[in-house]
C-alpha cells in the first residue's frame, strides 16, 4: 500500500529561537560597545566603562568618571560657591513673597485707568477743535452777509449743513483716537507696575541659575550600529534543509498511494483502503448495524470522489478481526461488519 512514511522533522521552538537570537544581539552589542568606547585616562580625570553580566538576560554596563585631585578640588569650591549662593537666593524668598502678594490690577482698575486715559485724550483734542469752529462759522456767516445771503434762506441752510457735518466728522475722529489711545496708555502704566512687581522675583531667578555646579565633560558613549548575527534566520534554514528530504519522501509516497485511484481503479480495491490518514473531508453520518457511518473522499483520489464506510483505526478498539494490515496502512473487511462500503457521488 505504499512506503513507510518518514515522520516530520521537529519544527524550531519559536521561545528557543527568540531567546538564542536575543542572546547573540546582547553578545554582539557588548562587544561593538567596548569597541567603540574605550576606557579614557586624561588630565582631567579618568572615564571608565565595566560591563556587568551577572544577570544574563540584562547585561548592564556602568560608566565611572574619577575627578583628578586638581578638577576634584576646583569642583568642591565650585560647588560651595553653589551653595552660597542658593542660601542667598533663599533669603530673597520673603522678598519675592511680599511682592507677589501684592493685589493685581484687575479688569475693572484697568478699564477704569483706560476711561480716564480716553477722556484726557478727547478733552485735549477739543481744547484745539472749539476755537478752530468758532472762528470757522464765524468766517461763514461774514461771507453769507457779504453776498447777500440772508440768514435761514435755502443757500445759508446749505453752507451751515456743510460745517456742521465738518465739524461732526471731526469730532468722531477726535473721540475714536481718544478711545484707542486709552487702553494703550493704561497698558503702559499697569507693564510699569507689574515689572517693578517682578522685579524680586527675577533676581532670585538669577541669583538661582548661578547656583549649579558642573562637571568637567567627558565624552558620551557611542552608539552601537553593528547588526547581530540572524540566528533566527540561520535556524529557520536548518529546518528547511531537513524538511526537504522529507518532503521528498512524502511526495514518493503519495505516488505510490495515488497509483491505487487510476482510472482503472474499482470500489473494491479503494475498500480496503479503509486507514484514516489516506481519508479527508470525512463527515459523520450516523450508525448501521452498530457500526459508525462516515461520509469521505480520498486524498490522493484524481477525481475526487465521495465514499460511506467505517475508519480502520475505530474499528480495530472494539472488532480487531475485521481489519487487517497492508503495508503500513488498515483495511477493513466490510464482509464482517454487516455494513456496505459504497460510493455516494
Amino acid at each position: 500500500m505504499g512506503k513507510s512514511a518518514p515522520s516530520p522533522p521537529p519544527a524550531p521552538d519559536p521561545t528557543t529561537t527568540a531567546a538564542a537570537q536575543t542572546k547573540s544581539n546582547q553578545a554582539t552589542a557588548l562587544y561593538n560597545f567596548g569597541l567603540a568606547n574605550p576606557n579614557v585616562t586624561s588630565p582631567l580625570g579618568s572615564d571608565t566603562f565595566k560591563v556587568d553580566t551577572s544577570n544574563p538576560d540584562a547585561p548592564t554596563v556602568q560608566q565611572n568618571i574619577t575627578l583628578s585631585p586638581e578638577q576634584q578640588q576646583l569642583y568642591n569650591q565650585n560647588t560651595q560657591q553653589s551653595i552660597g549662593l542658593s542660601n542667598l537666593a533663599g533669603n530673597l524668598q520673603d522678598k519675592v513673597g511680599q511682592a507677589m502678594n501684592v493685589p493685581s490690577a484687575t479688569s475693572s482698575d484697568f478699564n477704569t485707568e483706560a476711561q480716564k486715559a480716553s477722556d484726557a485724550y478727547y478733552n485735549q483734542q477739543k481744547q484745539y477743535l472749539d476755537p478752530q469752529f468758532a472762528q470757522l462759522q464765524e468766517q461763514l456767516d461774514a461771507k453769507n452777509a457779504n453776498q447777500g445771503i440772508t440768514a435761514g434762506s435755502e443757500a445759508d441752510q446749505r453752507d451751515q449743513l456743510n460745517l456742521a457735518n465738518q465739524r461732526q466728522q471731526a469730532y468722531s475722529n477726535a473721540q475714536e483716537n481718544a478711545i484707542l489711545q486709552g487702553p494703550q496708555n493704561a497698558q503702559q502704566l499697569f507693564s510699569l507696575s507689574s515689572a517693578a512687581q517682578m522685579q524680586p522675583l527675577n533676581e532670585f531667578n538669577a541669583l538661582r541659575s548661578q547656583s549649579q555646579a558642573t562637571l568637567p565633560t567627558f565624552g558620551q558613549a557611542n552608539q552601537v550600529a553593528s547588526a547581530p548575527t540572524n540566528t533566527a534566520a540561520i535556524t529557520q534554514q536548518a529546518y528547511q534543509n531537513s524538511l526537504n528530504p522529507y518532503n521528498a519522501q512524502i511526495a514518493a509516497n503519495n505516488q505510490t498511494t495515488g497509483g491505487l485511484f487510476g482510472l482503472g481503479g474499482s470500489i473494491a480495491s479503494a475498500a480496503l483502503m479503509s486507514d484514516i490518514r489516506l481519508k479527508e473531508n470525512i463527515k459523520y453520518v450516523g450508525e448501521e448495524n452498530g457500526h459508525s457511518i462516515y461520509h469521505f473522499s480520498y486524498i490522493e483520489d484524481p477525481q475526487h470522489l465521495t465514499y460511506r464506510g467505517c475508519m480502520a483505526q475505530e474499528l480495530l478498539q472494539y472488532i480487531p478481526e475485521a481489519v487487517v494490515k497492508k503495508g503500513n496502512y488498515y483495511a477493513v473487511d466490510y464482509s464482517k461488519l454487516g455494513v456496505e462500503f459504497a460510493r455516494v457521488h
